[in-house]
């Protein structure tokens, strides 16, 4: 982005223009891709999923506890969904949850955190 922003205000950046072929390679897709800020954008993603599992068990473990929701709760099957949220969790949790997001747009990082 330095580059073309560089490149749209002076004309070229560290000599090269947007015809020179080390420029225009900066933005394929292969590239792009295995950038460190699309990289993050993956990591960003995972870490929201994962943080939104972590309220999907919190919220059933806590309906779960309720001894007056005890028949509510069989009927719904709770416990089951309890047991499918915390493999979902572990499955974004994996490394290789990049991997299954790899293409995607990802998520913009800045402030998802308190970054």
């Amino acid at each position: 982005l330095k580059a073309l922003l560089t490149i749209m205000v002076e004309g070229s950046y560290e000599g090269k223009t947007l015809n020179d072929p080390e420029i225009r390679k900066l933005f394929t897709r292969d590239h792009l891709m295995k950038s460190d800020w699309y990289i993050e954008r993956l990591k960003t993603k995972q870490k929201l999923e994962i943080a939104l599992w972590d309220r999907h068990i919190d919220y059933l473990k806590t309906f779960l506890a309720k001894i007056s929701y005890k028949e509510e709760a069989q009927r719904l099957r709770l416990t089951e969904r309890l047991e499918e949220a915390k493999a979902n969790r572990a499955d974004v949790a994996k490394p290789d949850y990049l991997d299954f997001l790899n293409g995607t747009i990802g998520v913009q990082p800045l402030n998802v955190f308190g970054a």
